[in-house]
């Protein structure tokens, strides 16, 4: 070594026989289970307004919370004696955090989970995506009981169930979108995608250009 230098960014520079090296802190910071990160597959993150990154594990009912540096796991509470509690959407909103799953819906804040009541799930139906459209208004998607799949709406207080009023795809609905203009945005796993505007849904699919193949993620 001939020369060194610490520049501005932090960089160290050093000249050698062979040429010039420089040294540099990685960007990218990696976590795992020595930081008590659960080595599981991860089906979703999502952060709150209070600067937490929340994760959750596919089909279990674990949840981890990364917040100021620190990794802790807490556990969904058991929703029933005869299943097992199993996660399968994750939606933050603000300062709260929304989970769905074979429990229906769940509200997280603090650390702490609600179940929250929603009338028009009828036992062994399992919310599968959950959004906020620019309005305000809370929809979630569900899977499987006596109706099948379709959306639902909570707004003013009031849940509408549009699988009793509009034909959608008859395919699981992993991902909702609410878009800045107020549109909500629905992608089913036969690569249709719904869009609800005006209180009108309109279906595309592959005879509009939509590829094909499951949707799992808009934006």
């Amino acid at each position: 070594v001939y020369s060194a230098l610490e520049d501005r960014e932090g960089n160290l520079w050093f000249g050698t026989a062979f040429g010039l090296d420089r040294f540099r802190q990685n960007k990218v910071i990696a976590y795992s289970n020595g930081e008590g990160l659960i080595p599981e597959q991860r089906l979703a993150v999502a952060s709150t307004a209070d600067g937490s990154v929340w994760l959750v594990s596919y089909t279990g009912n674990t949840v981890q919370r990364f917040r100021q540096g620190r990794i802790t796991t807490s556990k969904m509470p058991a929703y029933s004696k005869s299943d097992t509690t199993r996660i399968l959407s994750l939606y933050a909103d603000g300062s709260r955090v929304w989970f769905g799953g074979s429990f229906g819906l769940a509200e997280g804040s603090g650390g702490n989970f609600s179940f929250i009541k929603v009338p028009d799930i009828e036992k062994g139906a399992m919310v599968h995506a959950i959004a906020r459209d620019a309005s305000g208004n809370l929809w979630i998607t569900v899977w499987g009981g006596d109706k099948g799949g379709g959306v639902l709406r909570l707004r003013d207080g009031t849940w509408t169930d549009f699988r009793d009023r509009v034909h959608l795809p008859q395919y699981r609905c992993r991902v909702l979108y609410g878009d800045p203009l107020g549109r909500l945005w629905a992608g089913f796993e036969d690569g249709e995608v719904a869009v609800h505007e005006n209180e009108q849904f309109h279906v595309y699919s592959s005879k509009d250009g939509l590829p094909g193949g499951k949707v799992l993620a808009i934006t």
